[in-house]
């Protein structure tokens, strides 16, 4: 069954449908419902998509979960795949859009998400959805920002302390110095200390999920390792998932159902937003 789907995404791959058109495509809808094009804020970008799972417990948890794209592409449409997995699973999703390089430079996109963040809870409350703890969350660029949200207190304040934690997928946590004419362009000089995440694990996140591909080759493996164990040391609850031989793209593309079987990602992140106080461990070891 498994090696069918890849053949069937592998033909519409050469009908011409992109990569996300396609992980969407392959995605059951039926057991969730979509609250979409929520307006969190005036700029052209300020706009979020709520998924409620249509079976869950009385108050499931909610990941508010932003894409990656190397901080200048994606949508939060594409990642439809995303919310539909979890949601099955149990778990409100949220989807936020933000600004992006060259319309803007670090630290607007996290202003931005930090405003989406405020405006989901609101949200929720105003429209009498009942729910449990809340994270934020992201693959790659986007974990980086979800990163930055639930550690630095320059964007959420004093909300910061009503996140339950985070949720890493193949984040840059820690990748200074800058090489790219690029990323210097994305992380300007005078804030440039302010964007890595491992500067501020010592303020502690709340519960923490590092999950990375071991052969990634776009974001280092040894960035989930070095915040994990930055986190660690701050006594923080963290928990940390190396998936041996799984790419970058591979550890959020998993989270479409048919291609489960790339990696545990959809696994793991259930079980830790949904598993019992009790259950929590301190520090996991990698997997093997």
């Amino acid at each position: 069954m498994f090696h069918r789907c890849l053949g069937v995404i592998a033909l519409l791959l050469l009908a011409g449908c992109s990569s996300f058109d396609v992980l969407n495509g392959v995605t059951g809808s039926g057991h969730y419902e979509v609250i979409a094009d929520i307006t969190y804020a005036d700029h052209g970008r300020g706009q979020l998509d709520i998924y409620l799972p249509t079976t869950a417990a009385v108050a499931p948890p909610v990941l508010v979960f932003f894409y990656g794209g190397s901080w200048r592409e994606g949508s939060r449409q594409d990642y439809e795949f995303v919310a539909s997995e979890l949601t099955r699973a149990g778990i409100i999703v949220v989807l936020p859009d933000y600004r992006r390089y060259p319309a803007v430079q670090f630290p607007t996109f996290v202003e931005d998400a930090a405003d989406s963040v405020r405006f989901a809870r609101a949200e929720l409350g105003s429209r009498q959805i009942a729910h449990g703890d809340v994270y934020v969350g992201g693959h790659s660029a986007g974990a980086h920002i979800a990163a930055l949200l639930a550690l630095s207190p320059d964007f959420l304040g004093d909300e910061r302390a009503s996140l339950a934690g985070f949720v890493g997928l193949s984040g840059p946590y820690d990748f200074l110095p800058l090489e790219s004419s690029f990323l210097k362009s994305v992380f300007p000089a005078s804030s440039r200390a302010e964007s890595q995440p491992i500067a501020f694990a010592k303020n502690g996140a709340g519960r923490v999920l590092l999950i990375h591909g071991g052969a990634d080759k776009t974001v280092a493996p040894g960035n989930s390792e070095r915040l994990a164990d930055a986190l660690a040391r701050s006594d923080a609850a963290v928990s940390l998932k190396i998936y041996p031989g799984v790419k970058h793209a591979r550890v959020v593309a998993a989270l479409a159902t048919p291609l489960s079987r790339l990696a545990p990602t959809a696994k793991d992140i259930a079980a830790f937003l949904i598993e019992p106080e009790s259950a929590r461990p301190s520090l996991d070891a990698p997997a093997q």
